[in-house]
């Protein structure tokens, strides 16, 4: 075909989409978490994250298309390989056992975390986390940017005709109500962080005494929020709680927080809930 060696193309094309398959994987390794990407519109050498994620899942099929060709055009040579090793060793190749035995600790190490593999785990979460430098970098709502910019306002008590009219004050285009933050950011060249921020002044903050909710009330209330991906300072400037006095009534019941630790990681540490957490923290301590 067009005069093509094929066992050559395959070769190539193998070696190719592998490199094309590692660097992506590598990129992805440490971007972040795919709401904070979206929301402030992280790029790395002008891709998006869906972009390299795209890039990424597309190399890895033609890498193993082209690598199943590549394992036919040398099938005979591979099989004869394992067969004189078997015969020579009467028993499966030692390469065979080794390959055999990192498979079964690279699986066992994915599915219970256990060290030191989890480590390089932890370390992708880390970098993910560490592209977190602020609360304002968490979406309020889950997939805020995919919402319309009416339904974002309604779900954060803005007054969608005012926010149409300060957007355009401040020269971003919006076609419709209707259009999701997301396009409305894409087409204006802007993350939808950016949207939201133009937008937050506003916000009508809820003024009520939290404290008075029950678990299972507070619970419903806060149902996702995300929670558990938030501080707990940075819960008590979007909900209106005194954050001092938060901490005070955790380390009264012997818990004890750091500022930059989210209500997850708290809570794993002592057993408990997210939501359990900032029910203790908005809740006085009954001892004297």
């Amino acid at each position: 075909m067009l005069g093509l060696k094929f066992r050559t193309l395959v070769s190539l094309a193998t070696a190719f989409f592998f490199f094309l398959s590692l660097l992506s994987g590598l990129i992805l390794y440490f971007t972040p978490q795919g709401r904070i990407a979206n929301w402030i519109g992280w790029k790395f050498l002008g891709l998006t994250k869906t972009e390299w994620t795209n890039w990424h899942i597309l190399s890895s099929v033609f890498f193993i298309v082209f690598g199943l060709f590549h394992l036919y055009y040398n099938w005979s040579a591979f099989i004869q390989y394992l067969y004189k090793r078997a015969r020579l060793l009467k028993t499966l190749p030692r390469e065979t056992i080794v390959v055999s035995i990192l498979s079964l600790w690279v699986l066992t190490s994915a599915l219970y975390s256990l060290p030191p593999l989890s480590y390089i785990l932890e370390a992708s979460e880390y970098l993910k986390k560490s592209w977190v430098k602020s609360p304002a970098h968490e979406p309020p709502i889950p997939h805020a940017e995919g919402l319309s910019l009416k339904a974002f306002c309604l779900r954060q008590q803005i007054d969608p005709a005012k926010a149409l009219e300060i957007l355009q004050k401040r020269g971003i285009k919006v076609t419709s109500p209707e259009e999701t933050i997301k396009d409305i950011a894409k087409r204006n060249r802007v993350s939808p962080k950016d949207i939201y921020e133009i937008i937050k002044p506003l916000e009508k903050r809820e003024t009520f005494d939290w404290s008075k909710l029950s678990l299972e009330e507070l619970e419903a209330k806060l149902a996702g929020k995300g929670l558990g991906r938030k501080t707990l300072k940075a819960l008590s400037e979007e909900l209106g709680f005194d954050y001092l006095k938060a901490r005070e009534n955790l380390r009264k019941k012997g818990i004890e927080i750091k500022e930059d630790e989210t209500l997850r990681e708290i809570a794993d540490r002592y057993q408990k809930r997210p939501i359990e957490i900032l029910a203790e923290s908005l809740k006085p301590s009954t001892s004297s």
